[in-house]
């Protein structure tokens, strides 16, 4: 009888943890629909200064004109702050909303940057838009849903147990946390690695 009852509450964990998952999926899909339709929205003066920021941006990468160790340790720091931010967030109880609209805002602003690319370059910026994404930044979104997703379990832990008396170990929860943290903060390194020493030698293939 137990053991029946162990196995329904596993399965309607499971079900819990894969609903999340799917939610901020979506929530990210949605942003990338917007950021790429809010292109279209920019006025003819920010298109103009948006098309040259663009066109700047692949001219140094074309003529290798990029500061590696200085783009390396910005990328890192713009990994990193949000990635603890969110982390931080996860040990509160109101951090939800926010951590919701960090994963729709990572969505829009890949959008944004792919619709910008294919806007300015028509076709031709295809091979552009694929390697500008591929693979550190299709990695990053990865990242960032599995930082979500267990940030928003944790806070729901901490929820349960202050207003619904649950018991729930949280101490053990806390040192899986930090894995985490552990975890993505390595892989945030890797990513930053990826954009600034292998996406540029990438963009000069095409």
């Amino acid at each position: 009888m137990n053991l029946k009852k162990n196995q329904e509450i596993i399965k309607d964990s499971l079900k819990q943890q894969k609903k999340r998952y799917v939610m901020l999926i979506i929530l990210m899909l949605i942003g990338i629909i917007l950021g790429g339709g809010f292109v279209f929205l920019l006025s003819k003066s920010d298109k103009t200064i948006l098309s040259s920021s663009l066109e700047q941006f692949f001219k140094n990468v074309e003529t290798d004109k990029l500061e590696y160790v200085t783009s390396f340790f910005q990328s890192l720091k713009n990994q990193v702050l949000p990635v603890l931010l969110i982390w931080l967030l996860g040990i509160s109880i109101i951090g939800a909303p926010i951590i919701l609209f960090y994963d729709f805002i990572k969505g829009f602003l890949l959008g944004f940057s792919l619709s910008s690319i294919l806007i300015v370059y028509k076709w031709k910026g295809l091979a552009k838009a694929f390697f500008y994404v591929f693979p550190h930044q299709i990695l990053g979104l990865c990242i960032t849903i599995f930082l979500c997703f267990y940030a928003l379990r944790f806070s729901g832990k901490l929820v349960a147990v202050l207003f619904f008396k649950k018991e729930i170990p949280l101490r053990l929860a806390m040192k899986r946390y930090l894995s985490v943290l552990g975890f993505v903060f390595i892989a945030s390194c890797f990513i930053s690695l990826m954009e600034v020493f292998l996406a540029p030698t990438l963009l000069r293939l095409v």
